[in-house]
């Protein structure tokens, strides 16, 4: 199981933190104890209070969730981007120069070239 690089608890101290809680002591003093702050005591509690039953008997509410987000809505088309990896294939042009071909950040297509593996030029 992997953790954040800077987690402070592991799994068994954050099933501990959970159920010093749930036992009536509060999140203040349950953060205090185990040296996280109020607002981490808060999250992993509300994560173990809001699983089912199956989740907590897994634990995998107590895990780590991946902060990549679900969706991107502003991630330009697939059209705009085979523009952008047809432009670079044909001229060779890095962003800056492709910028003023095709009226697009240059941030933009670097990133677009990145994401695609092409962002450098091949040696040679």
């Amino acid at each position: 199981m992997h953790f954040h690089a800077n987690h402070k608890l592991g799994l068994p101290q954050r099933l501990a933190l959970c159920l010093a809680i749930d036992a009536g002591m509060s999140q203040k003093a349950a953060a205090a104890a185990f040296c996280v702050a109020p607002a981490t005591a808060h999250r992993w509690w509300h994560r173990w209070r809001d699983a089912g039953a199956q989740a907590r008997a897994s634990l995998g509410c107590l895990v780590d969730r991946s902060s990549r987000p679900k969706r991107s809505p502003r991630r330009l088309g697939a059209e705009v981007e085979q523009r952008i990896l047809a432009a670079r294939q044909q001229t060779g042009l890095g962003p800056g120069r492709l910028q003023g071909l095709l009226r697009i950040a240059r941030s933009t297509i670097w990133k677009v070239l990145h994401r695609h593996g092409v962002s450098r030029r091949p040696k040679g």
